[in-house]
């Protein structure tokens, strides 16, 4: 799916770059005649062919960037506020890409499930370089409404097949000790937030 997103952005991509010499032929044209309105509604076309196009561009990973992107919509479908913050330079943690899906995917999959309970629900996703740059970090907060299920320090779903769904921070879980990482999770006042590092 991610893989069809990113195509689907490269094509349209490479459609808006390969037309920009027009448009910019237009924008002088009604410049010259002095179209001033022209001038703005054409922009503001043209902005918005971007804007479907790529819609944010958030790091310089394309899998990542598409994930991201991915989420923003599922997030917009259920009416969650949806924040994300890149830190410039970011790069993703040593992961394979099926693997970083898997992390990223499970994590605001919940994030954006259990914050679409709320009356004014969001999610919050950074991705930054702590203590130094020595650590690549994940973190990922949401509020909720139903106090998060605990058994034998396992979370589990309130879903029809809480066994099924449980699997998912599982999952996330053994792939980041794989990678030699971290999972922390902290909830309480209605935030939930988990934190994953890599060395």
């Amino acid at each position: 799916q991610h893989y069809k997103q990113i195509e689907e952005m490269n094509r349209k991509h490479s459609e808006i770059i390969h037309d920009m010499g027009n448009y910019l032929k237009t924008i002088e044209r009604l410049a010259v005649s002095e179209s001033n309105e022209k001038i703005v509604e054409f922009i503001e076309s043209l902005n918005e062919q971007i804007i479907d196009a790529g819609e944010e561009y958030y790091c310089n990973h394309q899998i990542l960037n598409a994930i991201l992107n991915g989420k923003k919509q599922d997030a917009a479908i259920k009416g969650v506020d949806y924040k994300v913050y890149v830190e410039m330079g970011f790069e993703k943690p040593d992961v394979n890409d099926c693997d970083l899906i898997s992390i990223i995917s499970n994590l605001i999959d919940n994030a954006i499930e259990a914050a679409s309970k709320c009356k004014d629900g969001y999610v919050d996703v950074q991705m930054y370089k702590a203590n130094d740059g020595r650590f690549i970090t994940l973190k990922i907060t949401n509020n909720y409404k139903e106090k998060p299920l605990e058994k034998n320090g396992e979370f589990v779903s309130r879903k029809q097949n809480p066994a099924l769904h449980g699997i998912g921070i599982r999952h996330v879980r053994s792939i980041v000790e794989h990678y030699g990482g971290w999972t922390n999770i902290e909830y309480g006042d209605n935030k939930f937030t988990v934190t994953i590092m890599f060395a």
